[in-house]
């Protein structure tokens, strides 16, 4: 939907200068938190390449900084609302979630379908 449909109504929202659907539309924006969570950590690795070999010290700044805000904002989040619901033990189970989503990333990314709908056949009950 990030591809197909944000384009459109980030447009719209412009030109009617709709602020409740450019809202919506920004929310439509974020990706996943587990892609989200890739995300970060992969541009971190990145620019910690980068910076052994003398390379982008600033980036390397940014990207740490935006790691840390986001470990902090998820445990926070965790911490106010998700207590009652995730356990603190399956937390430690997070990175192995996140691994196993890369195979579906990397579906989505070579534009392959995931899943089929199979409609299933009704005969009328008797």
């Amino acid at each position: 939907m990030i591809v197909t449909t944000f384009p459109r109504l980030f447009f719209k929202a412009l030109v009617r200068f709709d602020l409740n659907l450019l809202m919506l539309c920004l929310d439509l924006a974020v990706p996943p938190l587990s892609m989200l969570a890739f995300l970060v950590i992969g541009m971190f690795v990145v620019t910690s390449l980068f910076a052994i070999f003398g390379i982008a010290q600033l980036a390397l700044t940014v990207s740490a900084a935006t790691l840390l805000a986001f470990i902090l904002a998820a445990g926070l989040a965790w911490f106010r609302w998700g207590r009652d619901v995730v356990p603190f033990g399956a937390i430690l189970s997070i990175p192995l979630y996140i691994l196993g989503k890369l195979g579906l990333y990397w579906t989505i990314l070579r534009n392959k379908k995931t899943a089929q709908w199979i409609r299933t056949s009704r005969t009328k009950s008797e």
